[in-house]
């Protein structure tokens, strides 16, 4: 009798201090990935908080938070958790916030205005995930209606 290998979703810890905008998000992950644990932080503090009590597989972090930034916020939780892939999303185009958060152990950068084209892929390909249920044109006409 062969015994079936437990299946396991990965925990994604979205950190948005705008509450429409980290909705938005996990809405679009829940339809995307599914059965992937989603987990919600307005601010840096409270991502580390959960960084330090749950094994986290990706974090999605804006840059400009309340209090500490989400690149000081990268910084530590990779500091705690150096497996937890790191993806910055953010408005701020600039190099030099891509050069800082990729030194804080981001994994990857997405700009706002680019989720649409962006966000899904990145993450895909950061999970490793051959098994991601990707439902394309409810997803696409979810993430018109979000940009």
């Amino acid at each position: 009798m062969t015994t079936a290998a437990a299946i396991t979703y990965p925990t994604i810890l979205i950190v948005e201090d705008h509450e429409q905008m980290r909705t938005a998000l996990r809405e679009l992950l829940a339809l995307v990935f599914k059965g992937c644990a989603l987990l919600e932080a307005s601010s840096g503090e409270s991502a580390l908080a959960i960084a330090f009590n749950l094994a986290l597989d990706l974090v999605m972090m804006d840059v400009s938070l309340p209090m500490m930034s989400g690149i000081e916020a990268t910084r530590q939780i990779k500091r705690i958790c150096p497996k937890t892939q790191v993806v910055m999303l953010t408005i701020h185009e600039e190099p030099c916030y891509q050069e800082e958060a990729m030194a804080a152990g981001a994994s990857a950068y997405v700009f706002k205005r680019k989720i649409g084209a962006d966000l899904i892929p990145t993450l895909a390909t950061l999970l490793h995930s051959g098994e991601v249920h990707i439902a394309s044109r409810r997803a696409e006409g979810f993430i018109r209606k979000c940009n």
